[in-house]
């Protein structure tokens, strides 16, 4: 299980992209709307899903990373 530190990272890596995706976007990039879109999902992620769904996904996505 993901613990507050763990979800604290999370909000504030998703903050980080979210911004930066938003500045690309204003400065006509396309794909800031993505990375955007990115940022807030990990956002979401964070502050919704409970304690175990929240730490089988991050399980489930750094198999990838």
């Amino acid at each position: 299980m993901a613990g507050w530190k763990e979800r604290l990272f999370f909000l504030a890596f998703g903050a980080l992209v979210a911004v930066v995706g938003y500045l690309m976007q204003r400065w006509g990039e396309p794909i800031g709307f993505l990375i955007g879109f990115v940022g807030w999902v990990c956002v979401a992620m964070s502050l919704l899903l409970s304690g175990s769904a929240f730490g089988k996904t991050i399980n489930f996505i750094s198999r990838f990373w």
